[in-house]
């Protein structure tokens, strides 16, 4: 992403956040809040994380309202500029425990 910013490029980058780590064991991650030992800790906002890499343009969207995620990867990738959409909603399995 940073390299992209940097060298003037023409992408949109989806983030596929659902606040947790599955691939390998469902354990937290920085944008919880939580560390993997479940104590509070510094919790990275993703959309403040993409605009110091200095991207203009960061959309969220939820997955369940799909005419909201049509509309958000139509404008953003007919930018000439570097783009975010962050997909987000909390994954299935954990939300609620």
């Amino acid at each position: 992403l940073i390299n992209t910013v940097y060298n003037h490029g023409s992408t949109t980058v989806l983030i596929l956040d659902n606040s947790i780590t599955g691939m390998t064991g469902h354990q937290q991650n920085p944008t919880t809040g939580k560390d993997i030992y479940l104590n509070l800790a510094e919790q990275i906002d993703l959309e403040t994380l993409c605009r110091a890499c200095g991207v203009k343009s960061v959309v969220v969207v939820d997955p369940f309202k799909k005419e909201e995620c049509i509309k958000a990867l139509k404008e953003e990738t007919a930018k000439d500029e570097v783009s975010v959409i962050i997909v987000r909603r909390p994954c299935a399995l954990i939300v609620n425990k």
